[in-house]
């Protein structure tokens, strides 16, 4: 077996025309940006063509914020695509206007529907999305919404709509239950749910819908 070579991403840029950089557990975590990363990202920046990419359930310009908070230079929302994007669009261009949405998740991530047409619900048999954004930390009660997820997998009229298809990320020393999580018990009760993130395909197609100009080779 031979041995891999690695090599730094400033001499490796060169060869794409677009570079996606992931946030969490890449970028950053907890917070708080790696060692040497701002000044390598703000050297790419100068020089390549950029988006960050993140499971975020958040609008791209919370997350451009963010970047910019933690020293990345000139980002602007366009330069970021978000699994909170993606969630935003398909409600935003559901098949009937003004659609009628369960966010459970509201608590921590309000703004994902922010300037959205939607009618927001408290009960899930009147909704025709349910809209995950929700997380627990392992300290709190993670079983909470099982029931409550049950119910949801048995409404077949309900469009459920994941907008973060991770399960767990560490944070600060602890586990942090993401809405991946509580998706797979809709799914586990035999309920469909649409993922909006990464590894899906759907945010990659959303990235190349915003730079048309960029070629797709695949290898």
């Amino acid at each position: 077996m031979s041995d891999l070579t690695f090599k730094h991403i400033l001499e490796l840029a060169d060869d794409y025309e677009l570079l996606l950089l992931d946030l969490w557990g890449v970028l950053v975590e907890d917070g708080k940006t790696y060692p040497g990363v701002v000044d390598t990202v703000n050297k790419l920046l100068k020089k390549k063509e950029i988006v960050f990419l993140s499971n975020a359930p958040r609008p791209n310009y919370v997350i451009a914020n963010n970047l910019r908070d933690w020293g990345f230079s000139d980002v602007r929302p366009e330069m970021v695509v978000t699994s909170g994007d993606l969630a935003r669009e398909l409600v935003n261009n559901f098949e009937i206007k003004n659609p009628k949405v369960y966010h459970l998740g509201k608590d921590r991530n309000e703004d994902i529907l922010l300037d959205i047409d939607h009618i927001p619900m408290n009960d899930l048999e009147q909704a025709d999305i349910l809209l995950l954004s929700v997380f627990r930390d392992e300290h709190e009660d993670i079983h909470e919404f099982d029931e409550f997820l049950k119910k949801a997998a048995n409404l077949p009229h309900l469009l459920n709509i994941c907008s973060n298809p991770d399960t767990t990320i560490p944070k600060g020393g602890i586990i942090r239950y993401c809405p991946g999580h509580f998706a797979n018990i809709i799914e586990q009760h035999g309920g469909s749910v649409i993922y909006t993130g990464k590894p899906e395909t759907p945010i990659y197609e959303l990235v190349f819908r915003k730079k048309p100009n960029i070629v797709k080779r695949f290898v």
